[in-house]
């Protein structure tokens, strides 16, 4: 069942990856930009509105990876932390047109993915209620309802959003939850967006809905971990 549960996890957060990259495709200087409709997924051989199984998902974003990965990532403007009790995966490279990368901490039964990128602007706001994190998290948002489109969760219900604290560390960050149903399965998806050194950071954090004290508490130390690395980098 943890294997299971990982790869289904694994799989959520790889296609989020490929819908932030489809809606990553224009480049801008300014700050001030409005929330798009729904990112279209390019997924080969899967039409945008077309339900497929999350293996046929898995393998399209298998090969959409692959693409992205024949680039070198750019430098990450922050020490990214190795957390006790975590898997830091090596990153992987997203579009060029979207300079960035994303950073994936695996365990058992929980799937964090750090996304690093830039979109090729020059300045971002770092005002977590701003334009620019709420634009950021708009796109978040609209792709986890693509993933519903895919078929990789049957309905998906936003419960909870305000600006919070990343674990206890000083960083500040816009957040969101999800309630996600997979075939009669709840998981609960968590969205952190902050902008630091002209970058946007964002973190998917997939669970299930159910998580013991030990898993809150791994999930509250990496939280606060990559919040404290920010904050030691500046």
């Amino acid at each position: 069942m943890k294997n299971e549960t990982q790869t289904i996890l694994v799989a959520c957060n790889g296609l989020l990856m490929i819908l932030l990259a489809a809606g990553c495709n224009e480049s801008s200087t300014s700050t001030e930009r409005t929330a798009s409709t729904s990112p279209k997924a390019a997924l080969p051989g899967i039409a945008t509105k077309e339900i497929a199984t999350k293996a046929e998902v898995l393998k399209a974003v298998a090969e959409l990876e692959e693409a992205a990965n024949a680039n070198a990532p750019p430098e990450p403007v922050f020490v990214i932390p190795e957390v006790d009790g975590w898997i830091m995966r090596e990153p992987s490279t997203l579009p060029p047109e979207d300079h960035g990368f994303t950073v994936a901490y695996n365990h058992p039964t929980m799937v964090v993915t750090l996304y690093h990128y830039t979109r090729n602007q020059a300045s971002i706001s770092d005002d977590p209620e701003g334009a620019s994190a709420k634009f950021e998290m708009a796109e978040a948002e609209a792709g986890i309802q693509s993933a519903v489109e895919l078929g990789m969760w049957q309905k998906a219900e936003k419960v909870g959003a305000s600006v919070t604290q990343l674990g206890t560390s000083p960083t500040m960050a816009l957040w969101s939850r999800h309630q996600l149903t997979d075939e009669g399965d709840l998981r609960t998806s968590d969205t952190y967006v902050w902008i630091f050194k002209n970058t946007v950071l964002k973190l998917r954090c997939t669970t299930r809905s159910e998580t013991s004290t030990v898993e809150q508490e791994m999930m509250a130390h990496l939280l606060t971990e990559i919040g404290n690395a920010c904050e030691a980098s500046k």
